[in-house]
């Protein structure tokens, strides 16, 4: 449903920014797999602002899951504010998930507590839920939040986990 999204929140129960380090770094060599010139390395606090687009993307809670149907899922709490001029639209499918094989896997559409899709105005925010298929794997995977497919300016989380049992 593509709509006005809801303002203020609890930011997907992660830290408020107030108390997150807005910032990011930008990597001098590739310490991920598929890193790219203008990417957005999140830091510790999985808080980066992408200025260019208007849009500060926290995201953090990442946990592997099942859903209702029991396909496993690794899923992240995101909370997307709009810190812009002008009003940005908000998609689940802007984030996606390399695995360690190197496979990107696009955000589910559908989870419970999804992050909605649709349109922010100035300071306004979004939070909800983004999960992908888990291919159960051990290792590094690269989160990426790519706004347009044309804008350099990329937000990326490394996130590490244990294989998957069972």
């Amino acid at each position: 449903m593509l709509g006005a999204c809801g303002s203020g929140g609890a930011r997907a129960g992660l830290n408020s920014a107030a108390s997150a380090s807005i910032g990011c770094v930008a990597p001098s060599r590739p310490v991920y797999a598929g890193a790219r010139q203008g990417d957005c390395l999140a830091g510790a606090a999985h808080h980066f602002v992408v200025a260019v687009r208007g849009y500060e993307v926290l995201v953090g809670n990442w946990k592997r899951t099942t859903d209702d149907a029991g396909h496993r899922l690794i899923c992240a709490g995101v909370n997307i504010e709009d810190v812009g001029p002008l009003p940005v639209e908000v998609r689940p499918s802007e984030f996606r998930l390399q695995a360690p094989s190197g496979r990107v896997e696009t955000a589910a559409a559908a989870t419970s507590n999804g992050l909605a899709a649709g349109r922010l105005s100035t300071g306004a925010q979004e939070d909800g839920s983004v999960c992908w298929a888990d291919p159960g794997q051990g290792g590094q995977y690269v989160a990426r939040f790519a706004p347009t497919a044309t804008d350099p300016h990329n937000g990326v989380w490394l996130i590490s986990f244990l294989p998957a049992s069972g």
